[in-house]
């Protein structure tokens, strides 16, 4: 499932019901006994950033493989986490993610990026990240392993379909690390990757699940900002200390042949959507 072009804006149905509506259970985070809020997969702001303010149809084109797109305003929501856990992954990653990624024509981690020299070889752009001090790689970290847990601890309903990757014994230990309990993960490496083509910038498609010989590595982007999670020690093979966490260096990635890449792959889905699409 992937939704290229503008993200949907609010549903009045996902909005947040009034406080005796709430259930009363555990929060998936914290384990404590409260009210919980109706939790987003990914960040409501995602949604404000890249809602169309000219088409006539503000909403994306979501593409699920074998069928025909559709637009929609709906937003991946649940009730999840408690009303101070969903502060802690605003405070501690969200905020500072929604005003560093692309919106609007601005794109300030791309921007400060391009400002520093980085390692390269024409192809690959690679930027010593924990250099740079005008990118906070501890939130950009925090809210990657924040919606990749979000992904793997709950089976989230969106458009007759579940939204979940599997992430197993995992879990907990990044939940650990979410909760402040932990460090970062062992067998497992985070990689962030900022396109260099423009016609990128403005995808977005939830968490989702790759396998290649045996390797695993779950998926997601936000506007301008690709994060890739590879777990288990076949599938790290020494990257990790590539990587943007755990390796020291936080390094960040602009790649124009996997750009390209997955620019071919979107037209090439919303291509087989379009000739699915019945003609009226």
């Amino acid at each position: 499932m992937a939704t290229f072009g503008r993200a949907p804006g609010v549903d009045p149905e996902d909005m947040e019901p009034e406080r005796s509506m709430r259930p009363v259970r555990q929060c998936a985070l914290c384990h404590e006994e409260r009210e919980l809020c109706n939790s987003h997969l990914v960040p409501k702001g995602t949604y404000r950033i890249l809602r169309s303010k000219v088409h006539k149809n503000p909403n994306p084109m979501v593409l699920n493989r074998g069928e025909a797109g559709r637009t929609t305003s709906r937003q991946i929501v649940d009730y999840l986490l408690c009303e101070e856990c969903e502060g802690r992954f605003s405070r501690l990653g969200e905020d500072w993610l929604l005003k560093y990624c692309y919106r609007e024509h601005k794109f300030l981690l791309r921007e400060i990026l391009q400002q520093n020299r980085p390692y390269s070889d024409g192809e690959i752009s690679v930027y010593p990240a924990a250099r740079i001090l005008d990118i906070d790689t501890t939130r950009l970290i925090y809210f990657a392993m924040s919606v990749f847990w979000r992904a793997g601890v709950h089976s989230w309903p969106w458009e007759g379909e579940d939204v979940q990757i599997e992430l197993g014994p995992y879990l907990e230990p990044i939940r650990r690390f979410l909760m402040g309990e932990g460090g970062f993960p062992s067998n497992m490496a985070l990689f962030v990757r900022v396109p260099a083509i423009d016609q990128l910038l403005q995808t977005s498609f939830p968490p989702e699940s790759r396998n290649h010989d045996g390797a695993h590595s779950h998926h997601f982007a936000m506007p301008g900002i690709l994060f890739m999670l590879v777990v288990g020690k076949r599938g790290l093979e020494g990257s990790d200390t590539a990587s943007t966490a755990p390796g020291p260096e936080r390094y960040i990635y602009i790649y124009k042949s996997m750009d390209e890449a997955d620019l071919a792959n979107a037209v090439d889905l919303v291509k087989a959507s379009r000739q699915r699409v019945p003609r009226p």
